[in-house]
């Protein structure tokens, strides 16, 4: 009995002895013991909200991609919710990138930047909303988020980036602000629930294969800066019905059979001729300023743009049609009023009275 007790104690004195030895960063990393917190950048902290699987970040300046898997939960696999607090300004690089149980993400109005592939392949992510400060976003951001349907832009973006929005097979809708110049190669590749898009005013270069496989895509409206349309940005868009080109001189693809939609555009316009080659069904799109299509800019056409103008104001329907309207914003801001008038009568004044030939671009850039 004496010599089991004696094992017993010695056995017990040794067990303290090893604890007290034990480094103390051996438990941190036990899963019971580490905390649901931690630094995800030089000054913004992270928390895991367990129950909700919500995590939050909070802090200022960017967010960096932390070692998350070194903590009590994954990344990838257990982050429902992101709530990002003011205050943080960007997102490093593929700081999100891969996790596929990720839902709902809330941007702070703070956000300036988004890196590179930062939400790509979070798979069950459905919408976004770009707050209006962030200028800058990086090429794949939202690559292959399968659930994505929706995503609206607000900020004074002037890029959409390659394959922003690649393999997002489920986008249906995306609002661009107007400030964007540049839609990158590829940027809404493989979209085919994307049946409305429409492009920025200021647009002035299209990537290669930018909309291919956009199979639901039924109507594209090509600004006047757009100089040219190659074959592949469009390839595999089955649904289009029609292309409307508003540059007269657009170069079209050499392909014949590049486009079998219908196609509108200026008389005597590079889109008339392709369309007239293919026997493709082609609209006249009216000049811009002639509202009412007698071939002449004058008065008359700057006060049918004042009247519908005016009946808008006070919540009537305007008084010219859709293709009217488009003759009417003579100044392609994307919208009609009393300033489009206002230059119809300089231009009338210019051109028709004092015989001094005078370009749109002369009226409403000085």
């Amino acid at each position: 009995m004496k010599q089991h007790r004696k094992s017993l104690l010695c056995a017990v004195a040794v067990l303290a002895a090893m604890l007290q030895t034990q480094p103390i960063s051996t438990f941190a990393l036990d899963p019971v013991t580490t905390p649901d917190d931690g630094t995800c950048g030089q000054y913004a902290r992270w928390h895991f909200v367990r129950g909700t699987n919500e995590l939050v970040i909070e802090g200022t300046g960017k967010i960096e991609r932390d070692e998350y898997e070194m903590h009590s939960f994954t990344l990838e696999t257990d982050v429902e919710v992101i709530r990002i607090s003011e205050g943080i300004e960007s997102i490093d690089d593929d700081a999100f990138k891969d996790c596929q149980a990720l839902k709902t993400v809330s941007l702070p109005d703070t956000f300036v930047s988004i890196g590179a592939r930062a939400f790509e392949n979070c798979r069950l992510l459905e919408s976004i909303q770009i707050p209006e400060n962030v200028t800058e976003i990086g090429a794949d951001s939202f690559a292959q988020c399968y659930s994505l349907k929706t995503a609206e832009f607000s900020g004074p973006i002037q890029t959409l980036e390659d394959r922003m929005f690649k393999d997002c097979s489920s986008l249906e809708t995306v609002t661009l602000p107007d400030t964007i110049t540049k839609i990158g190669t590829e940027a809404f590749s493989g979209c085919m629930m994307l049946h409305e898009l429409e492009l920025p005013s200021q647009l002035t270069e299209i990537g290669d294969s930018a909309f291919q496989s956009c199979s639901r895509l039924e109507t594209l409206v090509f600004p006047i800066g757009i100089t040219e349309l190659r074959a592949n940005m469009i390839a595999g868009c089955t649904g289009l019905q029609e292309l409307t080109f508003m540059n007269p001189d657009c170069v079209m693809p050499t392909e014949h059979s590049a486009i079998t939609c219908k196609v509108r555009g200026y008389a005597n316009s590079t889109a008339a001729a392709y369309a007239r080659q293919n026997r493709l069904n082609f609209e006249r799109i009216l000049e811009r300023g002639d509202i009412d299509g007698n071939g002449e800019i004058d008065v008359a056409d700057a006060q049918a743009v004042l009247m519908s103008y005016v009946a808008e104001s006070v919540g009537k329907k305007p008084t010219l049609n859709q293709r009217q309207l488009e003759a009417a914003d003579v100044n392609f801001n994307c919208k009609t009023d009393a300033v489009d008038a206002n230059i119809i009568l300089e231009y009338y004044l210019y051109n028709g009275i004092m015989d001094e030939p005078t370009a749109w671009e002369s009226l409403y850039n000085s």
